[in-house]
């Protein structure tokens, strides 16, 4: 069994990553599209974090910093400037869709869940790396 091998494949985290991404577009795109009213909680933030933490760990397996090789990538940001800009881009084209509007709390929800997302799917990677480190000594 060679090293490569023993590395879990990029190309399903890639699909659903872009999936996913299409299926957030597709939902932002639904007119009026409101979330209800929960006490004092701000769900429609809660809603916006958690949708793109699960984006940003999908594009962080996929594309994320560490290598096959279990080094690290020399652009472990790259995939997250994109998504930020996604985000960015996704909040804006709301401003053409009747009964929505962007907002900035909205893209900063986005972005803290990218974040999130994404260091969670690092960690996830690296976690991966070592132990495929660790069988290739043996």
């Amino acid at each position: 069994m060679g090293f490569m091998s023993l590395m879990p494949s990029t190309t399903i985290p890639r699909r659903l990553a872009i999936a996913y991404a299409i299926i957030v577009v597709a939902v932002s795109s639904i007119p009026g599209l409101k979330l209800p009213e929960v006490g004092h909680a701000p769900l429609d933030k809660i809603v916006h974090c958690a949708q793109y933490a699960i984006l940003g760990f999908l594009v962080s397996r996929g594309w994320g910093p560490w290598r096959r090789n279990g080094s690290l990538g020399f652009t472990p940001w790259i995939p997250m400037l994109i998504l930020l800009a996604f985000a960015g881009a996704d909040e804006y084209h709301q401003h053409w869709i009747p009964g929505r509007f962007p907002e900035w709390l909205d893209w900063t929800a986005d972005v803290l869940g990218i974040v999130i997302g994404y260091l969670l799917g690092a960690w996830d990677n690296w976690m991966i790396a070592r132990r495929v480190a660790s069988k290739r000594e043996e």
